[in-house]
């Protein structure tokens, strides 16, 4: 567990106190100030909370010596408010061994109840355990001492894993049976008896039990991960699983030379050096980080990430298993026994290590299936809820062509989980299908269209292969119009069961929708509610075209309208709403723009992790003219993703024959991640 203070080492064991332990102690003492009891009873339960502290110390050292006996290992002994846990390097040779162990914390406070009997009252109970258990106070110390240790020892034999009471019984088991059939039966009793606690708790009433059942329940999943580990990596070493693909960098590198390092691949994490000297590992985001904001002077020792250290090439995996970072692809230098850099080993390597050799090596039919169970349970610590940072660096930095400006920085922080950006670049078919003449989408018949889009996106996944193709259908849902209409708002709200049928359209090929809004002489605020049923469906997301929001009361088409930030951040913190409320994926928002004046105060523009902002791309005409536009219009002014439109009629000049094709515009800076087709 993290968090815990280094208290003192016994024989080189570090005693660990988490820090949940300073904090039960704090609580107590607090309760006893709001009862205002006297100085003399503060102190009595310092006293007693000391004494169950040096009592679950001595039991878990009575575990660290007996594992000393038969050369077990031993990382350090934590200390908790429910109890203490001896953490193991090594596993017993044998099931005696693992009994023996075991045995010998209880052991402990069995004795030193023992010895404690001659200072007992008269009358005490020695063997009816429901009032030993229930019967501990202060009124004689002595007798306090007795109870807890008796108390210690009843609840560590119980036979639920991780007690000792159920690994004595693993052990015994595998005594008779396969060291499988040992574990396995052992952790359906432990299941079994955590479930009999909790049930037991709640139709008591008894929260000591639901907690104390519950406590179990976690546990023995986590000692389930702990056995399949060392089960699976028990005869491997590190030289079996060593990866020679790293890149280093010297401690005098320039920042020229460090760029360029970091540009030549993918890499997450460097070996920072010294003359070929092991000094640590670097980080990728955070050299670049430093690079932009002090580009000159960089101290590369002080950006070292800590508690890192060099482990052996010859060593057991499973001796080095708890050296490992907790993030799956975090690399740890690999020396040879004369100290020399030869590979780096990573949580990766050994799952690719296990997938690739558990079929080989257990020819037992569950072999394989452990592996999964553990590949789960490895990559669960590094993910915390969230997407997974090395795919959204590698996607990210692709768009920026692995070279971040001041204006388009590499933002560290990944996506919302469920997000489409910057993982899948969008491919989208634009219209509307009451017009031909408004796009592809209405353009031709949707079979055919669909076709043609799932070509298009094949295209462009060739292109690009780092990114995978997410399909859209982007349907006008309010045009506008040059008539003003019954409420003179100059625009035309499409009925439901065509916006419908756009939605059904898409999921047929696995498209998302995305709605696109022209308010004409109306407002955002007005139309988007309109749309609400629609954008509270997890595959349904935004688009707003300022070319026809008329803030002069023009009539559209005869001139460009604008959005401000302001319009934009309404309709951002209004998808941010409806995320929030239904629990949604990251919505998409989509801004067209291909003038200076189409968008005002883009530096007002806010952004959040429910909404991802995609300023498009959306003139005409030929690619040099297409280029410029993008270049001032939507790059010069960044806000977070951008877009760029294709027109399979209009970008057709007596010159240029056919439209521009993914290898040109993968070239533009930042890499447009939603391409549109109208």
């Amino acid at each position: 567990m993290k968090n815990s203070l280094k208290i003192f080492l016994i024989r080189g064991i570090p005693i660990e106190l988490h820090w949940t332990f300073l904090l039960l102690i704090c609580w107590v003492l607090l309760m006893h100030v709001v009862a205002r009891e006297s100085a003399s009873i503060v102190l009595l339960t310092i006293g007693e909370i000391l004494a169950v502290f040096v009592c679950v110390l001595l039991h878990e050292l009575g575990h660290t010596f007996a594992a000393f006996h038969y050369n077990i290992p031993i990382k350090k002994i934590q200390l908790l408010p429910f109890g203490g846990i001896t953490i193991f390097s090594g596993q017993p040779g044998n099931p005696r061994q693992e009994i023996i162990v075991s045995m010998a914390g209880p052991l402990v406070n069995i004795t030193i109840a023992t010895l404690l009997i001659p200072f007992l009252p008269a009358g005490t109970p020695f063997w009816k355990l429901g009032t030993i258990i229930t019967s501990i106070h202060s009124a004689n110390f002595p007798h306090f001492l007795y109870n807890i240790n008796i108390t210690l020892a009843i609840i560590n034999l119980l036979p639920a894993l991780p007690l000792d009471g159920g690994k004595m019984l693993k052990g015994l088991l595998g005594l008779r049976f396969t060291p499988y059939t040992a574990f396995r039966t052992s952790h359906f009793i432990s299941r079994v008896i955590s479930l009999i606690m909790t049930i037991a708790g709640l139709l008591t009433g008894n929260l000591l039990l639901i907690l104390y059942g519950c406590f179990l329940l976690l546990f023995s999943g986590i000692e389930k991960d702990n056995y399949l580990i060392s089960f699976l990596l028990k005869d491997e070493s590190v030289n079996d699983v060593i990866s020679r693909d790293f890149k280093t960098i010297n401690v005098r590198a320039t920042p020229e030379e460090i760029l360029h390092t970091l540009g030549t691949g993918n890499d997450r994490y460097y070996v920072l050096t010294d003359n070929g000297k092991i000094i640590g590992i670097l980080d990728k985001e955070t050299l670049l980080y430093k690079l932009l904001i002090n580009s000159k002077e960089i101290a590369l020792q002080d950006l070292v990430i800590p508690d890192l250290s060099a482990v052996k090439a010859d060593s057991k995996l499973i001796e080095i298993w708890n050296q490992l970072p907790s993030k799956a692809d975090l690399i740890l230098p690999v020396t040879t026994s004369n100290n020399k850099l030869i590979g780096v080993v990573s949580r990766d390597n050994i799952l690719s290590s296990v997938l690739n050799h558990a079929t080989e090596k257990h020819k037992k039919p569950y072999a394989l299936a452990w592996t999964f169970p553990l590949l789960l349970s490895l990559f669960s610590v590094q993910q915390n809820g969230r997407s997974d940072t090395t795919g959204y660096y590698q996607h990210a930095m692709r768009l920026l062509h692995d070279t971040p400006t001041l204006a388009w920085k590499y933002i560290p922080t990944a996506p919302l989980p469920g997000a489409i950006l910057p993982y899948k670049r969008i491919v989208a078919f634009y219209g509307n299908l009451y017009s031909a003449k408004m796009g592809i989408l209405g353009e031709l018949p949707p079979d055919k269209m669909k076709a043609q889009l799932l070509a298009e996106a094949k295209k462009w996944e060739l292109a690009d292969p780092l990114f995978r193709v997410q399909p859209a259908l982007h349907y006008i849902a309010i045009t506008a119009q040059r008539n003003p209409g019954k409420y003179k708002k100059y625009r035309l709200r499409m009925p439901g069961q065509q916006i419908d049928s756009i939605i059904k359209m898409a999921r047929e090929i696995n498209a998302i929708t995305i709605l696109d809004v022209q308010v004409g002489h109306s407002s955002l605020q007005e139309e988007l509610v309109t749309l609400e049923k629609y954008l509270q469906l997890p595959d349904v997301h935004l688009g707003i075209d300022p070319e026809y929001s008329m803030k002069n009361n023009a009539v559209p088409c005869s001139e460009i309208g604008s959005f401000d930030a302001a319009d934009i951040n309404f309709a951002c913190d209004y998808l941010k709403t409806l995320v929030l409320k239904y629990h949604l994926p990251p919505k998409i928002l989509v801004i067209h723009r291909f003038t200076q004046g189409m968008i005002t105060n883009y530096r007002e523009i806010h952004t959040c992790e429910q909404v991802q902002i995609v300023i498009n791309m959306d003139g005409f005409g030929f690619p040099a003219k297409k280029k410029d536009s993008y270049k001032y219009f939507v790059a010069k002014e960044p806000v977070q993703y951008t877009g760029f439109k294709l027109f399979y009629k209009n970008d057709i000049t007596p010159v240029r024959k056919t439209i521009m094709q993914p290898e040109e515009i993968l070239r533009l800076y930042p890499t447009p991640v939603y391409i549109q087709y109208q």
